[in-house]
This record gives structure tokens, sequence and C-alpha cells, in this order.
């Protein structure tokens, strides 16, 4: 594909490159487009491979949001959904041999790690992945599957000792944030449902003993840089100035590193005027790059390790995606409403990125990969390095807390919290953990409590036991309304309440166009969005929606807030006002699927025994065997017989047919046909270039690839 030149603005200094020279080794990325479930392998010459990837029935649809691929490119991870129900299923994907090769069902899910990422869910040596989920009402579950013997290497879970105390209420969940090594795992605690930025804390497990320790890099990580273990994240940090007014969704002023050998963390930029994310390293990690919004556009920044700014893109060129190579680095942006992946070349001093490939228009393929393909190793050590900034006093491992909410420790038994409401609320104490229990009394917020016995789930709430300064006990809820209502409390410090923050959003793309219209039937494509009373914020908060949730377009658009707000009615009949678009992301989605007709089901938890892996064989590629390939046929009616091998696994065939222009381009399709023959007989339309391809479908509805084109000509 031909390259489009685009100018890489040099800002205040000048990038600092070594002499220039001729490109390497051309990278590989894996795109993953959520629109269609497409992956899409691209490198410097452009598209070199695409394929949908494969459901398993019941499990019917594909995921809204992220994939994980492994180091060595090879092993693609997602999450199927199962419609009409809280199921979901992880799916392990073989690309050399094009094929599943493990599953893992889980019942009652709220939500799972891959839903919020986990780049880093897989080994170094791509042989383990790791998958955390949330529990519904409360509690969660994280598992390491070995892929060599397709067992259960590790398990950890809200319930295990050694983790008393740490938040297990509604979407709680476990993400693998970065595999130190085979036998050690940081994962952080994602608050789905909330708009949070922050982590509800974040470990170090180690497999052999199954021990966690408290971690302050990777739970907040943007990006690793696996030859040297280095984090970079963007976080709050109040020690910096601040204009937070400015941001609808909370400011993230400051951008930071972690270094494992220090196991500490510390500001390497600040900015008041700027809110900061996706922080990732380029060039070999010598530098970082960022995207920033001063509360009116958004840009995109190189940082330098001593934390002087190298460069930006130009003003207006705001990627989606970024993710760093030997070189440089690579960036997704929409154009005119058509995705693009571009390559920029640092080192040698380029100053005239490259588009390398365009996508479908109005879909946002993402970058879930870039590597080289069969080794896990790609990015590595590049001195000399520059020594990092370090702009304030750093947060070590052993004080377990992260970025802005500096709470002073964990719930525990025995330990005191104090009471946090907002609106001056009161907090209700119960004879029991139960909302069915006798209200004993209300208690102030600011009081101090003393917690004696829990956490218990009931009721899709935590519970704990307290004991008040006149003896008085009972059980009160650690969460409400998604804020913590029990701050713990150590050493006689004050507590600091762990309101929900919130990502750097600034209102919705207007390169996103709308695909909504009144009379519409949608899908809720985010894990958690709210439905309010009127278009805008000021609007009361009527329901959170979850991801899946079916809706009917009644309303709209109407512009709130930086935001195009549509009026939906739920299947309940509840009626109230969300936005399509929340930054690049659609979070409201088309869909021709006529309204579900079924009562919706009111789900239990049924405590179940661990679901096992179980292998699925993907039916081979079937093989045409005529007509031969180029074959010209001189007859009328220009009936057409294609024949092919019976392939193993397979129930039934799909077989594709196209005619095309007499130089076998510009080919166009008929409709595909399924036939459990092996052969299917048709007249061809006109004198002309055909082709036709065949693939397998197994008796569970799993595709095989589909066999090569194959040619033939008609004469008359």
């Amino acid at each position: 594909m031909r390259r489009l030149p685009l100018y890489f603005l040099l800002a205040l200094l000048v990038l600092m490159v070594a002499p220039a020279y001729a490109i390497p080794a051309e990278f590989t990325a894996w795109l993953y487009t959520p629109d269609t479930g497409t992956m899409t392998l691209v490198d410097l010459s452009g598209e070199v491979d695409s394929f949908e990837l494969p459901l398993a029935p019941p499990y019917d649809v594909r995921p809204f949001t992220n994939v994980v691929v492994s180091p060595n490119g090879n092993t693609i991870a997602y999450v199927l959904g199962q419609s009409g129900s809280f199921n979901q299923q992880l799916m392990v994907y073989s690309y050399s041999s094009r094929a599943i090769i493990a599953q893992y069902p889980v019942t009652n899910v709220a939500y799972t790690s891959i839903d919020f990422g986990g780049r880093f869910a897989f080994s170094p040596d791509s042989n383990l992945v790791a998958f955390g989920y949330s529990k519904d009402p409360a509690g969660w579950e994280m598992v390491v599957i070995d892929l060599t013997s397709f067992s259960i290497a590790g398990s950890i879970s809200s319930l295990d000792p050694a983790l008393s105390g740490v938040e297990a209420n509604f979407g709680i969940t476990p993400m693998p944030t970065y595999f130190i090594s085979s036998n050690s795992l940081a994962f952080a605690l994602i608050r789905g449902g909330t708009e949070a930025s922050e982590p509800a804390a974040s470990f170090v497990w180690d497999l052999v003993t199954n021990g966690v320790t408290p971690n302050v890099g990777y739970g907040s990580a943007s990006d690793v840089f696996r030859p040297t273990g280095e984090a970079v994240m963007t976080l709050t940090d109040t020690r910096f100035g601040s204009t937070p007014d400015a941001f609808m969704f909370g400011q993230q002023n400051t951008l930071q590193v972690y270094d494992s050998t220090a196991a500490a963390r510390w500001p390497v930029y600040a900015n008041a005027a700027w809110s900061m994310y996706m922080a990732r390293f380029v060039f070999n990690g010598r530098q970082v790059a960022f995207v920033a919004y001063d509360g009116t556009a958004e840009r995109a920044y190189i940082l330098n390790r001593d934390g002087s700014l190298a460069g930006s893109l130009p003003v207006g060129v705001v990627p989606y995606d970024i993710a760093g190579v030997p070189d440089g680095f690579i960036y997704a942006k929409q154009d005119g409403g058509i995705p693009g992946l571009y390559s920029i070349n640092l080192r040698a001093g380029d100053t005239n990125g490259s588009l390398v490939w365009s996508g479908v228009p109005n879909t946002y393929p993402r970058i879930a990969w870039v590597g080289a393909l069969g080794s896990a190793d790609f990015m590595f050590v590049d001195p000399p390095y520059a020594a990092w900034a370090e702009l304030a006093e750093r947060v070590a491992d052993s004080e377990g807390s992260s970025g802005s909410s500096e709470t002073a420790g964990i719930l525990r038994i025995g330990a005191t919290a104090t009471v946090f409401t907002t609106e001056g609320d009161s907090l209700r104490v119960r004879s029991g953990p139960g909302t069915s229990f006798v209200v004993l009394r209300e208690i102030d917020p600011g009081t101090v409590v003393t917690l004696v016995d829990g956490p218990t789930s009931a009721g899709g709430f935590v519970w704990w036991n307290i004991r008040l300064a006149d003896g008085t006990t009972g059980w009160v809820v650690e969460f409400a309304d998604g804020e913590q209502t029990l701050i713990p409390v150590s050493g006689g410090g004050a507590a600091t309440p762990v309101v929900s923050a919130a990502t750097a959003t600034p209102g919705a793309d207007p390169s996103v166009p709308s695909q909504l219209r009144v009379g519409d039937n949608a899908f809720i494509t985010t894990n958690s969005l709210r439905l309010r009373s009127v278009p805008g914020f000021a609007g009361a908060v009527l329901r959170e929606m979850t991801r899946n949730t079916f809706v009917r377009i009644i309303g709209g658009p109407t512009r709130a807030d930086n935001f195009d707000w549509w009026q939906l009615r739920l299947l309940d009949g509840t009626q109230g006002w969300a936005a399509e678009v929340v930054g690049t992301e659609r979070v409201i989605t088309f869909t021709t699927s006529p309204a579900p007709t079924s009562t919706p089901l009111v789900l239990v938890l049924i405590p179940t025994p661990t679901p096992l892996i179980f292998v699925i064989l993907t039916p081979a590629v079937p093989v045409q065997t005529s007509p031969a390939d180029g074959a010209v046929f001189n007859i009328f009616p220009r009936t057409t017989t294609l024949m092919w091998n019976a392939a193993s696994g397979a129930s039934s065939y799909e077989v594709r047919r196209q005619w095309c222009d007499g130089s076998g381009n510009n080919c166009n399709n008929y409709t595909d046909v399924t036939t459990a023959a092996t052969s299917y007989t048709f007249d061809f339309i006109g004198a002309q270039v055909g082709r036709w391809r065949v693939r397998s479908v197994s008796a569970g509805g799993v595709k095989s690839d589909w066999s090569p084109w194959r040619t033939f000509r008609h004469q008359q």
C-alpha cells in the first residue's frame, strides 16, 4: 500500500537521536476491530492477514472491547458472551494451528479482566495466560492456565486468607498487569462499573507460595518495558499543581515511572494545565509517548527520560492508540472516518511518518500486539539511557498505596475505620448482614468504628460487623452508591475516602459519526453507562446500564456537555438519556437484532465446581479438486460444478463464489451457500472470470480457514 507522508512536528527541544541509518527488521502488529471481531496482521508493507475470531455456540457474542495476544504473537485470548445471560467463556486461539486450543467457561460473571485490557496477561514464554473475573453479586477469582498441559497452574480469590479485608464488592475484578516471571504475576483490582481511574489495590502474586505483597507500580501501569521491567503510568498527584475544575472527568497531572529494582514509583513529569493518559514506552524505552488534554484539545507528545519534552505530533493529529517499536512508535488514528496505522522512525531522525495501513470506515481497530511474530524478543536494552527525572519523593512498594488517593490501609478484623458518606447521609447499622435485617441505628459521617467480623457478601453488598464506642455492634455495608463507606485508618492518621475518580475523557470525539436514529434497536457496548433523567450531567442517574443491555432509541439526539445524547427505552419500560460516544469509543451500538422476548432471568449466585478446561478442534480446511485452478470452459449454459474432498471434523461447508472483470479483478460476491455435500452446482453469470473457495463448519459451529481461491473462465 502506498505510504502517505505525515510531518512529525518538533516541539520545544530537538529529538535526541542516533545517526540515521536504514530501518532494520520490520515490525509486525496485530490489530483488533471490536465492531466486526476481526484480527488483522499488519507490517510495514501493509495488511498481511485477516480473520474473524471464532464463536463457540452457545457463546455467540464477540468481545466489544479487547483481546490479549501472547509475547510471541501466536496465541490470542478473548472472551465470548452468551446472549441473555451473564455466562462467559475464555477462548484461547492458536494462530499457527488456526484453531481454538482451550476454553474456560465461567458463570454469573459481572466483568472479566479482558474487559479492562490486561495486555500483559501472558507469561514471557507465552505458555501461561492469566484470567480474572468478578462474580455476581460479589467476590472475584483469577486463574493461571498452563497452555502446554491444559491445566490450572494457579488460582487466587477474594476468599483467600492472604486477602482478608481486601475489597470484594460487586464489580471488583482482578486484572493481570504484568507477568514478572513464570512464577510471579502482578495484578490490580479494578472497580468495574465505576469511573475510577485508580485500582482498589494492586499486588504481586507468588504462584509457588500463593502469597501476595503490595505493589505500587504495575497496578496503575499504562505500559511496561519488558527488557527492564520498568513501568510508566499517568496519575493524579496532590504534591503538584492542578486545575481540576477544567476537567469534567478528573485530572491526571503527572507522568510517573516504576522501577522494580528500586521497588518504588516516582513522578518524572508534571503539568498543572494538562490531564495526561495513554503513556507508552517508545524507541526501545529511551522515550515515552503520551496524550495530553488541556481542557479544550488533545495532543500527543514525546518525553525524554530526563523529564524534558522532545517533540509532539501536529495539532489535530490525535492517536486513539499507541505502541512502541525499537526504532520509534506506531499509532492508530482516524482521518475522515477512516482508521489508519502510522509509523514513525525516531532512530533514523524521521520527521515524516508513514501511513502503512487503512481500515474499514467508521471502525476503531486497536493495537493488540506489536513485535516479531514467533519470537518474544522485540524491544531490547539499547544504551545509553539518560537517568530518569525525579520530581518528588518516591512511593515504595512497602507503603502499599497508589496514586492520589493514599488510603491508610485495608479493612481487616481488629482494625478501625471511619464512616464516610456524601451529602450528609447517615450509615445504617443492621442486626445482620443484609437489607432484610432490622436497622438498629444510623451513624453519622466521621464516626470511628472497630471491625469485629467480616467481610460477608449478601444482597449484592459486602458487609462488616462493627463495634461503636458505646459497645453497640451491628452490620454495615463497605460500599454504597459507588462510594466507599468504611475508610481504613492506621497509626492514628486521618482516613481519606476512596471516591470514584474518572479517566480524562474530553467528551465525544467529533470524528466518530453517529450510527443511530429514532426507532433503532441498540446494545450498550461498554462496561457501565449511566442512564440519566435529562440530556447532560445535570440529569439524575436513573440506572447503571451494563454491557449488552438492550435499548430502543425513542428520541434525540440532543447536544449537551460536549456529548450527543439519545433518549432510550429499556426492556422493563424505563426511559432516560445516555451518550452514544465517549471519547473515541462508541458505547451505544446499533443492532439489527429484535428485542429479546423472554423474561429477563434473575440470576442467583450458586457455588459451582471449578470448570474444566477442554480442547476443541477446528475442522480441517477442505481440499479443492475440480475445476482445476485456471480452468477454461467453452460451454453454454454455463453450468459449473465445484468439488472438494471431505474434511475431517466437518459437518457442512460454506462456499463463496465471485464473478470478476476480464483481468480477474473487481470481483463481486454471490450469496454464500451452505451444503452438507462435497460439491455444489450452479449457473455462472456471463462470459467472464470467476473464482471460488470453501471452508468447513463443525457440528458446533466452529469454522476452518478458507481454502485458497481457484479461478476459472467461461468464454461464451
